[in-house]
């Protein structure tokens, strides 16, 4: 058999055998809820972890997303401890002097990190890292590098999701039917959110406060990576013209959620990635939608 085929024979068998664990794997990261408090990076810290992962040639799928969420979780994490040991408010300013100190090299570590869990063409040495910062005019020894990304895994507890919301999206979106040639726009529609996951948050809220209160209770906290990707593959489906069947009410019952919950996030993330994007041409604008939300 010809390489090709191989490659055709081996991507096919993995996605046939991912197919029968989907399930479980989706119940066991609801179970887990990880990311449902976090706190979300400000727009200009957002920007510099793209920004860094774009330098260091790692600006590919999902890495640049998934390193904000490990640097929100080890930051929420910190803070956790912090108030968990009861210390004063005197010691308040010397924690966060030393955190913000830290903070590149952080957001480095946790760059290394996203990297290194999911199928990105390379790995960040510790070298690579030391270079980067160097250029930066950020001073740190191969040594204090190598600590960090072990201290920021520890702080994880030793727990890294293995696939990126770029490559889950790209499951969801197979699952759903959707053709492998759409599987390009699934990855730009989830980075786009990932980038722009504030504004997405802020526009759940304004959303949330028009609902009655019995109708909130899926909407508070922070938006679970699931339920946003889920979103992201319906905005996909539309914005690609997918002319299969409705992606929403499988994918409602594949992420534990309700139609109209995951039609709210799509309608925001369609709102924001491409009804905003003044590159979008008057043609896909004037576009009729296939599904009536």
């Amino acid at each position: 058999m010809d390489d090709e085929g191989s490659f055709e024979s081996a991507t096919k068998s993995a996605l046939n055998a991912t197919s029968y664990t989907l399930r479980d794997w989706l119940s066991r990261m609801k179970e887990g809820n990880y990311d449902r408090y976090r706190k979300l990076l400000v727009n200009e810290g957002r920007i510099a972890l793209w920004h860094m992962c774009s330098r260091v040639g790692v600006n590919v799928n999902g890495v640049p997303g998934q390193a904000c969420r490990l640097i929100e979780t080890y930051f929420s994490e910190q803070l956790r401890i912090f108030f968990k040991s009861q210390r004063g408010s005197s010691e308040w300013l010397p924690f966060k002097q030393s955190l913000l100190t830290h903070l590149p090299l952080t957001m480095m570590s946790c760059v290394q990190l996203a990297s290194k869990m999911n199928g990105a063409p390379f790995r960040i040495t510790a070298g690579m890292a030391r270079i980067y910062l160097a250029c930066k005019g950020f001073q740190f020894t191969l040594s204090e590098i190598i600590k960090s990304e072990l201290e920021v895994f520890f702080a994880l507890n030793w727990c890294i999701p293995i696939l990126t919301n770029v490559e889950i999206g790209h499951l969801l979106a197979t699952e759903v039917g959707m053709p492998k040639e759409m599987l390009p726009g699934v990855s730009i529609i989830v980075d786009s959110a990932e980038f722009r996951l504030n504004a997405v948050h802020r526009r759940m809220l304004r959303t949330v406060n028009d609902l009655p209160i019995d109708e909130r209770k899926d909407y508070l906290g922070t938006l679970s990576a699931l339920h946003l990707v889920a979103g992201c593959v319906i905005a996909t489906a539309l914005f690609l013209r997918f002319k299969g069947v409705d992606p929403a009410p499988r994918l409602a019952d594949l992420t534990n959620a309700n139609i109209p919950f995951l039609r709210c996030i799509s309608n925001i993330i369609y709102s924001l990635t491409v009804l905003e994007n003044r590159n979008v041409s008057s043609d896909f604008l004037t576009r009729k939608r296939k599904w009536p939300y």
